[in-house]
């Protein structure tokens, strides 16, 4: 849902591509870490870690600032904050695949 909603938002100019990007690489690589995870080493599935929730709460409070933005014109969301929210997202990633690098390593050892 996050990201088709980014995706419009993007086709119609309301966010910059790299925060489009950032959305669906963190996705895109969650869903192919845990499928690895999944066939590979028959596990169940991986769980979430919280910096992942908290980045998906910010990624609904960025786009509710958009619609804001949209609705109302009074400029919530501005390029430091695409910034910030690309950011964080990158983080994110960087966090599950660090999580899932020592669960390799776990599983590979066993």
């Amino acid at each position: 849902l996050l990201i088709g909603t980014i995706l419009i938002l993007w086709l119609n100019s309301y966010i910059p591509f790299f925060v489009l990007a950032a959305f669906v690489l963190r996705d895109f690589m969650i869903i192919m870490g845990a499928a690895f995870h999944m066939t590979v080493y028959e596990t169940a599935t991986p769980n979430p870690n919280l910096f992942g929730k908290i980045t998906t709460f910010a990624h609904i409070g960025y786009l509710s600032g958009v619609f804001i933005d949209i609705i109302f014109s009074i400029n919530l969301i501005n390029f430091l904050v695409d910034i910030s929210i690309t950011l964080i997202t990158l983080l994110s990633l960087f966090l599950y695949g660090a999580n899932w690098f020592k669960l390799t390593a776990k599983l590979h050892r066993e």
